[in-house]
C-alpha cells in the first residue's frame, strides 16, 4: 500500500469523516479545480457531481476563510492598542 493509501485510509477511521477528496489546482484560465480522486464513507449515484461541485467550490470558500482571518487579525490589533 502506498503512503497515500495509507493516508487515506487514517484519515477515514476518524469519526466525523464523511469524504475525502483530492483536488488538483488548475492553471486553465477558467481557474476551476480538478477533481483527482472522491472517495465517500456511503456511495450515492450523484457521488461524482456532487465531489466535483465540492472542487469547484473551494477556492471561493478559502478566499473567504483568507478574508475573515485578516478581518479578525485587524480586529484584534485594534483591541490591544
Amino acid at each position: 500500500m502506498s503512503e497515500i493509501e495509507e493516508t487515506i485510509s487514517r484519515i477515514n477511521t476518524y469519526d466525523g469523516v464523511e469524504r475525502i477528496l483530492i483536488i488538483k489546482s488548475s492553471d486553465n484560465e477558467d481557474g476551476q479545480n480538478v477533481l483527482v480522486r472522491s472517495q465517500s464513507k456511503k456511495s450515492t449515484k450523484d457521488e461524482t457531481e456532487e465531489a466535483q461541485n465540492f472542487a469547484r467550490k473551494i477556492p471561493q470558500i478559502g478566499k473567504e476563510a483568507r478574508s475573515m482571518i485578516r478581518q479578525l487579525d485587524t480586529q484584534v490589533v485594534n483591541c490591544l492598542n
